[in-house]
């Protein structure tokens, strides 16, 4: 496979990875094995740690292809890696650090505070330590919607001269939820992430499209 190949479909299926985990993702802890000895909340959550290097070789990818002597080009991509990093911890966190917390709050496994960890619920409800994790999951999902909301803004701007249409629908999918933060009532949960999530993907999906079908250089 040619390097002008590579990075268009690593940025496709890392995206299409993206979609299928939020419209998969559960909203509680789940214990009950799936797939062989994993469960829900594994195979999401691994799916998701896979879909990482995946979008992150892609967006960079795109970053070349739109020209890195670009400073909105060079910002996206950096904006990109922090956004990776952030979706890393917030996968970790959740398939990790959340299970483990609830099973040393409860003192025999996680089936007993499993109700609690809902996304709805308030984090006052939860034991201490589980409550930190899902704190600090949600944190970094916030970061990560900020990053690379704040990437796809700057790809939309590096690409308006070549794709107009692909330029604005990249500022629009960036700006919008940028917006939301920062009127203070977004909160990443299974309901609203998907939100943004979808329309995100769907992007960097059609720019990975318009990037194969591009001619080579």
């Amino acid at each position: 496979m040619t390097n002008d190949r590579a990075g268009p479909l690593a940025l496709i299926a890392g995206a299409v990875l993206s979609i299928l985990v939020f419209a998969f993702h559960p909203s509680h802890v789940v214990e009950q094995p799936l797939i062989g000895p994993f469960t829900l909340s594994q195979l999401v959550h691994g799916a998701a740690l896979l879909g990482v290097p995946l979008l992150a070789y892609g967006l960079w990818h795109l970053g070349e292809w739109l020209g890195l002597n670009q400073a909105a080009a060079r910002m996206a991509v950096v904006l990109s890696m922090l956004a990776a990093a952030a979706t890393v911890n917030a996968a970790v966190i959740s398939n990790f650090v959340t299970p483990a917390a609830a099973k040393v709050s409860a003192g025999q496994g996680a089936a007993p505070h499993a109700a609690r960890l809902r996304h709805g619920a308030r984090s006052v409800t939860m034991p201490p330590l589980a409550a930190v994790a899902v704190a600090t999951n949600r944190g970094f999902a916030q970061v990560h919607v900020a990053f690379l909301s704040l990437a796809l803004l700057m790809f939309g701007l590096a690409i308006w001269k070549r794709q107009p249409l692909l330029g604005w629908a990249g500022v629009s999918v960036g700006l919008l939820p940028i917006l939301w933060q920062l009127s203070g009532t977004f909160s990443p949960s299974t309901h609203t992430m998907p939100l943004i999530i979808f329309p995100q993907s769907l992007w960097m999906i059609v720019a990975g499209v318009v990037m194969l079908r591009s001619p080579s250089d």
